[in-house]
């Protein structure tokens, strides 16, 4: 199984170490003419600073036709009765707990925690060592920061940002 790889910075270079040797990057508008290759493609762009990006990007190669296959790290923990969407990324130690729901197109970074019965929405970041308590929402299009803690129970809208090390205790 082939599988096209778009992105060539600090994010491609990690999926690449998980999906290898099933790839072949491609960078720019190369993924509007590739899909005669494979129709299998890994988004390998973090765009921390203009999150909303990867959603357009993932909105356009859908409707090119392109699917989007789940990467998983193989010390990943995911309990069997977690929900995935397509196209979601769990990197390195990460823990998805029982009941969790994942939308589309999500990066779970290396070490996030997601505790019991959490919602992610579609388009949802959670960069390295963001920790989420039992019973938490969280809104479409949503960053959440290097390390923030939200307490069990919050709900935070979509297209929000959580900063690095924040602790959430309320909803927002």
């Amino acid at each position: 199984m082939m599988i096209l790889l778009y992105g060539d910075g600090g994010h491609a270079n990690a999926l690449r170490e998980i999906i290898e040797p099933y790839t072949i990057t491609i960078c720019g508008d190369e993924w509007k003419t590739s899909r005669h290759i494979s129709d299998k493609i890994v988004i390998g762009v973090g765009l921390v600073r203009e999150h909303q990006k990867r959603t357009v990007l993932f909105n356009g190669m859908k409707e090119m036709g392109y699917t989007f296959p789940n990467v998983i790290h193989k010390s990943a923990q995911i309990e069997d009765s977690a929900k995935l969407g397509v196209g979601v990324q769990i990197f390195a130690n990460a823990v998805i707990s029982s009941n969790v729901v994942i939308g589309d197109n999500c990066i779970i970074n290396s070490g996030v925690i997601i505790s019991h019965d959490c919602v992610l929405g579609d388009n949802v970041h959670a960069a390295p060592g963001a920790v989420l308590g039992g019973g938490v929402i969280i809104g479409s299009d949503t960053l959440l920061g290097i390390g923030c803690r939200i307490l069990p129970g919050v709900k935070i809208c979509k297209n929000s940002f959580i900063r690095i090390g924040e602790n959430v205790i309320a909803n927002i």
